[in-house]
């Protein structure tokens, strides 16, 4: 870290904590209202997301040769990736939403509000894709 990354980033958590301690903030990022929010935000994300699990599940899918079935495995993929895109646009706006939420008037976004938020949006698993193993006949 630079200098000047440092003492941001200094000045950051020093605003955060400061609410806990009863100081004022060093710096201008943001107001003590503001950061009792982000520490409440922060700390329900925490219990929220300690308690999910994500387990990966493999979705085998055969793809058959010609006939009526073709038809049904074609729709059944349609609408698998018909719920991935749908999953995608919900998490994504839940991102936004939640970023914007977290900028104050001035258009800042604490930084470590941006590091919660890009993390839950990852773990949340929207940009993974489905593995599908095709077996040809």
């Amino acid at each position: 870290l630079t200098r000047l990354e440092q003492k941001d980033t200094t000045v950051a958590l020093e605003n955060l904590f400061s609410t806990a301690e009863k100081k004022p903030p060093s710096g201008s990022l943001s107001t003590e209202e503001d950061s009792f929010k982000m520490q409440k935000a922060l700390h329900l994300s925490t219990l929220g997301i300690s308690e999910a699990e994500y387990v990966r599940k493999e979705i085998p899918l055969e793809v058959l040769r010609g006939g009526r079935r073709c038809v049904e495995v074609e729709c059944t993929l349609s609408s698998l990736v018909a719920m991935q895109e749908t999953l995608f646009t919900e998490e994504h706006a839940a991102y936004n939403l939640a970023v914007k939420q977290s900028t104050n008037k001035r258009g800042q976004l604490h930084p470590l509000a941006a590091i919660q938020h890009s993390s839950t949006y990852q773990a949340s698993g929207v940009l993974s894709v489905p593995c599908f193993y095709i077996t040809l006949g």
